[in-house]
Parts: structure tokens; sequence; C-alpha cells
């Protein structure tokens, strides 16, 4: 996946996969842009066989969805941008790890969704989650700059170092 400066709207997704955005289920082996991308996006953050873009404060997701990882309350499989539950605005950052993604929000809380069998969504359960759920001890106040997930760590970043690690489980 690449942000273009040429067009700072649009993101193109350089996975050779079926869930590239576009629309279709073709694999293609070229650059392909990502429909409906409208507004600023900031950031793009890309799982195992899914994709998320924060876009003007909020967070539009496509791709594979069999463990909810699009956060839109289901199961389907998107092959276009589709928002996330509850995430519309007030995003600042985005992480996305094998089949569960992160938002950062505006007040300082991390919310996490999709697989959880790791507890890597953090809410002190194993359920998976398709729509955003806040991070047990991460609801606010958080001042970071970035955050990481990976299939099972939640880890956040602060503008002057580490704030901690956890395996989440």
């Amino acid at each position: 996946m690449a942000l273009l400066a040429s067009n700072p709207r649009l993101g193109r997704n350089y996975f050779w996969d079926t869930w590239l955005g576009d629309g279709t289920t073709t694999q293609r082996n070229t650059l392909v842009d990502v429909v409906g991308l409208t507004g600023d996006v900031s950031a793009i953050a890309a799982g195992y066989s899914h994709t998320c873009a924060l876009i003007s404060g909020g967070v539009k997701c496509w791709g594979d969805n069999a463990e909810g990882q699009l956060g839109d309350n289901s199961t389907t499989q998107r092959n276009t941008p589709v928002d996330v539950s509850g995430l519309t605005s007030g995003v600042s950052a985005i992480a996305a790890g094998y089949s569960h993604t992160c938002a950062l929000t505006g007040g300082g809380g991390v919310q996490c969704w999709g697989r959880n069998i790791e507890g890597q969504l953090g809410d002190n359960s194993n359920t998976q989650r398709n729509i955003p759920v806040d991070v047990s001890g991460l609801t606010s106040g958080i001042a970071a700059a970035m955050i990481f997930v990976s299939a099972a760590p939640l880890l956040s970043a602060t503008k002057s170092g580490m704030v901690g690690t956890a395996k989440l489980t």
C-alpha cells in the first residue's frame, strides 16, 4: 500500500491480492486506485489481508473480513472501503495486525477490533469483535504519536518515547 504525493486523496495498493479496494476481486500485478477514498488520506495500515486508511480523521477499511477486522459490524468481505463503526471522525492514528486493527482517538483512547483469540484487542477477553472496543486501561489520556500492533502485543509510542508494551492475553 502506498500514499502518492501526486494525489494525496487516494491510496494505491501495491499488494497483488484480490482485496485491492478497486471494487473487484481481480488479481492484479500493477498499481490500482482504491475507489471511494475522498478527503485527506493521512495514513494507511495493512494487515495480512485487509487494509485501512485514515481519512480526514475517520477510518475506512477494505479486504478480508472473516474475523471482523474491517470494523463494520459484519464478517462480509469488502472490495471497496467501508466506514469503521463509530470511527468516522476523531481518530489520529491507525495500526493493523494480522487480522485486527487499532485506532488512537483524539481523546487519547485506543480502540481495537477483529481477531482476538490471543487477547490482542486488549479488552480482557478472547472474543472476536466486529466493531471497535476500548482497550482496557487505555480509554483516555494517551498522548501518543502512533500505535503499533502485531499478532498479540499492543504498543503505544509517545512523542518522547515508549508508553509501554504488553501482551494482552
